[in-house]
């Protein structure tokens, strides 16, 4: 399953080990109750919190296509879709984020950063507005140029089918197939490399040596909560009113 959409809270603040457990639930219920008001499939949500200062986040799982569009094959069906999909991951992750502040009982002071991220669904959002953007420039475009813009949204769509299922894989290929572009099987390789580490020629060959133990090494392990469920929409719950309208600490919109 792709991941549709993230919350993440980072807090100048610090909890004991069974204060994280109480956090961690509550955060549960507040991920449960935000999924069910924001989006209308199943979802599986996990949620990670650590310490260090307290760092969470809060990750919903789903079928892209079949959230959003049931699996139609209509292009722009699925481009206003994802679009809705993308609106949903941002309000479930303003909600998320809003709850866990209150929860935290942080000040605005202790709020060190809160995003909203769409993850896979807004990679998939921009690759559906780039192509869009391409069809209408296609006379502009020199070969060489179209070849470098099919070869770029052929390594954004790799790293998009690495979150999706193979039916949904299969779904997207054919809603491409109907741009006025060339069929996704058609596009170029592209030019893009992973980076690489670059080391010194003394670097090449380098020996190891055990680390020596540190004495409080083993006295504390790192507090974290971790948790995997799944929420199944029932009825629509009547959007609340979040507990916090006078923070000003901006809630970024992160795509991935």
């Amino acid at each position: 399953m792709a991941r549709v959409a993230q919350a993440y809270f980072h807090f100048h603040t610090r909890l004991a080990e069974r204060e994280m457990r109480k956090f961690g639930r509550k955060v549960d219920q507040a991920a449960r109750r935000a999924a069910l008001r924001n989006f209308q499939t199943s979802v599986l949500i996990n949620v990670e919190i650590e310490e260090g200062s307290l760092v969470g986040r809060v990750t919903a799982f789903a079928s892209i296509l079949i959230a959003t569009t049931t699996l139609i094959s209509n292009y722009k069906g699925v481009k206003d879709g994802v679009r809705d999909m993308c609106e949903d991951a941002r309000s479930f992750g303003a909600d998320v984020c809003a709850k866990a502040v209150d929860l935290a009982g942080v000040s605005e002071k202790q709020v060190y950063r809160l995003e909203r991220r769409t993850k896979t669904v807004g990679k998939l959002g921009r690759l559906l507005s780039d192509i869009e953007r391409l069809e209408k420039s296609i006379d502009d475009l020199t070969p060489a140029q179209m070849r470098k813009e099919l070869g770029r949204f052929n390594h954004e769509l790799q790293l998009i089918a690495k979150d999706l299922e193979p039916a949904e894989k299969k779904a997207l290929e054919k809603v491409l197939e109907q741009t006025t572009l060339p069929s996704p099987k058609k596009w170029p390789a592209s030019d893009q490399e992973e980076p690489k580490a670059i080391l010194k020629p003394e670097q090449f060959e380098l020996t190891y040596e055990s680390a020596p133990k540190l004495e409080d090494q083993s006295k504390r392990r790192p507090i974290r909560y971790e948790n995997s469920f799944k929420v199944s929409p029932k009825k629509r719950v009547r959007r609340e009113a979040l507990l916090i309208p006078q923070l000003r600490v901006p809630l970024l919109g992160k795509p991935d």
